[in-house]
């Protein structure tokens, strides 16, 4: 470069100089003098032409025609020129072997730190990510373990290979210029030089575990083996591999017993007495597991026998114990019936106590069944209550109520007819509590009781007189009592006389031998309220729930029959204002209910409305397939005072709840003040044969017939208009014969005549042809009720009473077929006939009814029957259940509130089978089943409907209410329900 440009000079300053305007040249320009040599002067470009080593092109390697210094003369520029020079990027342009030039392709300049340029191999990139470049002294950059200070256990200084990093070199390493070191396996760091845990000797030297000084090639006690060997303990002989019992386990292998096979580290656990397994949690030599330690001392464990040979401290007779801190229960079968207290044998001791002794009730359940016949004994746990009075006419309205776990379970009391003494039991459950109360009523100071605890011990006495209030509270449990039962675990049966295999709930009831022969609580056709398998109690004292009851139908068309009852004198909303319940099918269940828990809940409109003085199923009306709701409030005074109203509620419109009357969807004043209508309401059934059921209410004080003779009114079901109507609009009306006769009490009878319309039953018990009193009743066919008003004189048949005071027709029933000739018949009840005693009662069956076409007198009745005893007052109620004997005839059931077989007005009901209802006359001492009420007072019998099915199992029910019941207070009332009255 430098020759080209002076050649070029030297050919310029040939030239002519003359200029072309042929003007004379004034001599050379300065700046075209090369001053420093470099062969370019400014002219040419040389940006420092004072610096021989600064022109342009001086660092080819970075531009050609670029002004730079290039000091070294490396071909690259000064970085930091002298000003007005172009700055390069030699890094040091004092020495020309460090610049840009990557001579050896490495990527590395020696400007960038590589160390050598000129061999690819050393530069600044560490490859092997192990920290170190070629540059750094790595000498092999593609191996990671090998770098300078690998080994560093070794030296730190020269580069080797550590495989394994244990800080010991590899002895044969790969990398040409890698140092050997002295690592004995660089493939595993568990074997070097190292010698860990200080006992002389290194892995690498034999030692088979570094970490454990214990663990060495050396045979300390001499046995042949060292514990590299698998000597255990080197200090002990007796301690090595020697496997004694051929178990694959040796003392070294934690056999605790070399002796025994059976013993070993994890060893299955057998039953013999040790422990078999040397690594179970808690092991000991001198001990057997928990299982396999006879701690009750009743020679039993708890391990089964699984044929090991017992190795035990202690003999054991039994295996299997099934509480082993109570010697009870263990595998001996002292009665010897085939079952052990770990059998679940809840009396050892009894033989006829063992599970499945009941065979016919339960094959596991432990019960006892001494006759043999299948059936468990019943078990009780009762207290015996002995009252007495002194003066011998019982305790005058004194009672005591008996309470388990706060709710009553009766009441007792001396009754009249008892006279000076009365033993009842209260019977509660295993840990309930148990209180009694006692209530006063006239002369307290004739007034004594004792209580008796289950085995006979008194435990209380009070009297004369009694305090009054909770005498006695106390919690009973059956196991402190042997007569409760010798074990808690035995199960009670059904077995009423666990004695006589003839006795049970499958055998037939003998009559004569005074015996409850099928445990159904019925001795000879004689039961109790008692044993009802439902009760359903009013809600306050003075409710008097269970006189005013009758069957819904089915209200709400889920296949099942319902339940309506009422109480006109309950004050919940209204004093008197009455309230109406209606409990489901559905809803049954067994034990004692309120019914303030009933599934609908109707409350009069206004005070002294007595609301449900009257209630009954209105059948169906509007031909919806849901049975409609009939309600009489005698006292209602919206149409004058005491006029009267009836609600008709429809089964589609009735809302779960408790709603008032008001809602009804039909409502029916009394045409006058003190007409009393709804003192009677009932269905008439169909007695147009329109498709639609027809209703019935009568109005006790109307004076359309006389003064107060009565009046009834026929709405027919095709005919009903919604919201409020007066009874004066109804279909048919039928007035009352004679002043006071009280032609009131309706009811619809079925069809009679078997012509195809239903007829209706209409009762005047205040008629006074047959007497003073002596009642009367009326037949209208359905084919001859015309529209418009009737007298009752001209009613198809009439029914006299017998005598003066007999009431005749108070209770009035269609009774369907009973002497199966396929008509409907007819029954009256007389409760004040005096044939059997003053008030005995009587009640007429009217067989032919449909073949008489006059008046006739109730002693000419087909079928006539007495009450029991005097001031029974039978015949109070009647109702029919249909076919429970299986002749396809129903049966017939007679109310007596006041009998006192049970207790002084307890009151008892009677059923009467049809197959014994022949033409004549009957007592009702030979019923063929009868029910007694619970306690004095009770009233039961004074409402008596057959339910029909209410639980669906193809039996029609019956239902028994006891208004005198004081559960919740005096007169709270209950109604007892028999969901099969013959079992």
């Amino acid at each position: 470069m430098w020759l080209l440009t002076i050649l070029l000079a030297t050919s310029c300053a040939t030239e002519d100089k003359t200029s072309d305007t042929g003007t004379e040249d004034n001599g050379p320009d300065p700046r075209a003098i090369d001053d420093d040599g470099d062969g370019l002067s400014e002219l040419d470009g040389d940006c420092d032409d004072e610096d021989p080593l600064t022109y342009p092109g001086s660092a080819e390697n970075e531009a050609v025609f670029g002004c730079m210094t290039d000091a070294d003369g490396d071909g690259w520029g000064n970085s930091v020129p002298l000003p007005g020079v172009a700055a390069g990027t030699d890094c040091d342009d004092t020495d020309p072997t460090l610049n840009r030039d990557d001579e050896d392709g490495d990527g590395s300049t020696s400007c960038n730190g590589d160390c050598d340029d000129l061999d690819g191999l050393k530069n600044l990139l560490d490859q092997d990510e192990d920290g170190q470049n070629s540059c750094d002294g790595d000498c092999d950059d593609f191996d990671p373990f090998t770098f300078t200070g690998a080994a560093e256990l070794e030296d730190i200084t020269t580069c080797k290979t550590d495989a394994d990093d244990d800080g010991w070199g590899s002895p044969t390493p790969t990398a040409e210029n890698a140092t050997p070191g002295s690592d004995c396996n660089d493939a595993d760091s568990r074997e070097n030089h190292t010698d860990v845990d200080g006992d002389g000797v290194s892995s690498c030297n034999g030692d088979c575990d570094d970490n454990s000084s214990a663990i060495h090639p050396n045979d300390n006690d001499g046995d042949g083996e060292s514990p590299c060997d698998g000597d255990c303990n080197d200090n002990d002989p007796e301690l090595n591999r020697l496997d004694a019992d051929g178990d694959g386990y040796t003392s070294c292998y934690h056999d605790c017993d070399d002796y025994d096979e059976n013993t070993y580290p994890e060893a299955i656990e057998l039953c013999d007495g040790k422990y078999n397994n040397c690594s179970t949690f808690g092991y000991s030599a001198f001990l057997a597991p928990f299982d396999e330690r006879d701690d009750d001392g009743d020679g039993s464990v708890e391990c089964q026998d699984d044929g090991s040979v017992w190795m035990g401290t202690e003999a054991i007779l039994g295996y299997g114990d099934c509480d082993d801190a109570s010697p009870v229960y263990n595998q001996n079968d002292i009665d010897g019936d085939g079952f052990t207290t770990c059998n679940n044998d809840c009396d050892d001791a009894n033989q006829y106590t063992f599970p499945g002794a009941a065979f016919n009730e339960s094959t596991t359940d432990c019960m006892t069944d001494a006759d043999g016949d299948g059936y468990g004994d019943i078990l009780n746990c009762c207290y015996t209550l002995y009252m007495l009075d002194n003066w011998g006419d019982g305790w005058n309205g004194g009672y005591i109520t008996a309470y388990e776990n706060g709710i009553s379970i009766g009441t007792y009391s001396v009754s009249e007819s008892s006279g000076s003494s009365e033993t009842d039991y209260v019977c509660v459950g295993d840990n309930s509590s148990m209180m009694l109360m006692y209530t006063g009523g006239n002369l307290e100071f004739d007034n004594s009781y004792v209580v008796y605890d289950p085995d006979g011990n008194m435990i209380f006495n009070d009297g004369p007189p009694p305090q009054q209030g909770a005498v006695l509270a106390q919690t009973t449990f059956w196991s402190d009592y042997v007569s409760c039962t010798y074990n808690v675990g035995i199960v009670s049966g059904t077995d009423c006389n666990d004695t006589d295999d003839n006795i049970n709930i499958v055998s037939t009831e003998v009559y004569g031998d005074n015996m409850d022969n099928n445990c159904n609580g019925i001795t000879d056709g004689q039961s109790s309220v008692s044993f009802a398998e439902t009760e359903y109690v009013g809600e306050n004292g003075g409710d008097k729930l269970g006189k005013w009851i009758k069957p819904a139908g089915d209200v709400d068309g889920d296949g099942t029959s319902d339940i309506l009852l009422s109480s006109p004198v309950n004050d919940d909303v209204y004093n008197d204002g009455g309230k109406i319940y209606i409990v489901f099918g559905s809803s049954v269940t067994s034990g004692v209910l309120s019914v303030a828990d009933a599934d609908i809940q109707l409350t009069g409109e206004a005070e002294n409305d007595q609301a449900g003085i009257s209630i009954a199923s209105a059948g169906d009306v509007d031909g919806d397939e849901q049975y409609d709701i009939l309600v009489g409030a005698q006292y209602n005074d919206e149409n004058g005072n005491a006029a009267g109203k009836a609600y008709l509620i429809l089964g589609s419109t009735m809302g779960l709840g408790t709603s008032t009357l008001g809602i009804a969807d039909y409502q029916f004043l009394g045409e006058n003040p003190v007409d009393l209508a709804g003192h009677s309401v009932d269905s008439a059934g169909d007695v147009n044969d329109d498709g639609y059921d027809d209703i019935l209410i009568g109005a006790k004080y109307n004076d359309d017939g006389g003064n107060r003779a009565g009046k009834a009114y026929l709405i027919l079901g095709g005919s009903l208009s919604l919201g409020t109507n007066i009874l004066s609009t109804a279909d048919s009306t039928f007035t009352g014969e004679e002043p006071e006769d009280h032609a009131a009490h309706v009811h619809g009878a079925g069809d009679i005549d078997g012509d195809g319309f239903d007829d209706i039953l209409i009762s005047a018990q205040n008629n006074d042809d047959g007497g003073n009193n002596a009642g009367k009743t009326y037949l209208m066919f359905g084919s001859s009720i015309t529209p418009g008003n009737i007298s009752l004189t001209v009613a198809d048949l009439a029914f006299v009473g017998e005598e003066a005071e007999d009431y005749s027709g108070f209770a009035i029933k269609g009774v369907g077929d009973i002497n199966g000739d396929g008509l409907e018949d007819v029954a009256i009840g007389a409760y004040g006939n005096d044939g059997n005693g003053t008030d005995a009662g009587k009640a007429y069956i009217i067989t032919n009814a449909a073949m008489l076409s006059s008046s006739i007198d109730l002693s000419n009745a087909s079928i006539q029957i007495y009450g029991e005893n005097p001031e029974d007052w039978a015949g109070y109620s009647i109702t029919e259940i249909a076919d429970l004997e299986g002749d396809n005839k129903n049966e017939v059931l007679i109310g007596a509130p006041q009998n006192d077989e049970a207790h002084s007005n307890a009151g008892k009901v009677y059923m009467l089978y049809s197959s014994n209802l022949v033409v004549g006359t009957h007592f009702l001492a030979d019923a063929d089943l009868s029910y007694t009420g619970a306690d004095t007072n009770n009233y039961a019998g004074t409402g008596l409907i057959s339910t029909g099915d209410v639980n669906n199992d193809g039996n029609k029910d019956l239902l028994i209410g006891a208004y005198g019941n004081n559960l919740n207070g005096p007169n709270t009332g209950k109604a007892y329900l028999f969901l099969n009255p013959l079992d």
